[in-house]
């Protein structure tokens, strides 16, 4: 929170560098920092086909580059003297599901990856964006960032181990400074609504009520949720990262601070 001693300390000519910033959450944090008057340079290997370059344009630079290869990334940041590194990066929640052994591998890759090429080439500040899903299942009301971490999936415990590999970096003085932000259940513009990554609720109600058929939910419904909007989420993760209040300490959870039923939202 910037009215809290949040500060502003590195050098903002310099591009910030975004990783997986062509994604659903990535293209609106590179549209963040534009408004901010920074230089978002986008590292993705644009999945989604055009839509993901088109989406991507607002960056200063695009590189098609892999996540999961720590070469490939630290020969690209090195160029440009990058301060800032925020990771993106992921595998969606179903390809996970379709195959966890690759799910699990890439996952761990990327969060092992980026850090440590970040590192190698003098990154600042390195900012991994995690997810709400590695708590797991809540039991006893809304999520704290002190409740301990049980992800009951591939997806949440790949997340949770990109947490450790970026802790660990700092610990052992590699990186001198880390932000992780865990956000809550994305929703909004450019959200996937169809293909593999298409599984989010929201949308998927979106498309079904557009087509005039009834609304798919799984189980009684009454199951809870902190639905919050994607560009109160960029604007929170460009926050985070940009807050000396942030730094090495702690996971912190982006998030609406409310729990609707999920047959409410339908």
């Amino acid at each position: 929170d910037r009215r809290r001693g949040g500060r502003v300390t590195f050098d903002r000519a310099r591009p910030v560098a975004v990783i997986g910033g062509a994604g659903f959450i990535g293209q609106h944090v590179c549209r963040e920092l534009r408004r901010r008057g920074l230089i978002p340079w986008v590292l993705d290997t644009f999945v989604h086909g055009e839509l993901s370059k088109d989406a991507a344009r607002v960056a200063g630079a695009i590189c098609d580059v892999d996540a999961r290869s720590a070469y490939e990334i630290r020969a690209i940041l090195a160029v440009q003297a990058v301060e800032i590194t925020l990771n993106l990066a992921t595998v969606s929640v179903r390809a996970c599901l379709r195959d966890p052994f690759r799910g699990a591998a890439d996952l761990a890759a990327i969060g092992a990856a980026v850090p440590l090429a970040c590192a190698r080439v003098g990154v600042r500040r390195y900012v991994y964006v995690s997810s709400s899903e590695v708590y797991g299942e809540a039991t006893d009301g809304p999520l704290h960032e002190s409740d301990t971490a049980r992800p009951g999936t591939v997806y949440g415990a790949g997340k949770l181990a990109g947490e450790h590999f970026a802790d660990a970096a700092r610990i052992s003085g590699a990186l001198p400074e880390v932000v992780i932000v865990r956000p809550f259940n994305a929703y909004g513009p450019r959200c996937h609504v169809t293909g593999e990554d298409a599984v989010e609720a929201i949308p998927r109600w979106m498309v079904q009520a557009a087509r005039g058929e009834p609304l798919t939910i799984n189980g009684d419904g009454q199951q809870t949720r902190d639905f919050t909007y994607v560009e109160d989420l960029a604007c929170g993760i460009v926050d985070a990262a940009l807050s000396d209040a942030c730094v090495n300490a702690g996971p912190v959870n982006l998030c609406s601070g409310v729990e609707r039923s999920v047959d409410s939202i339908a």
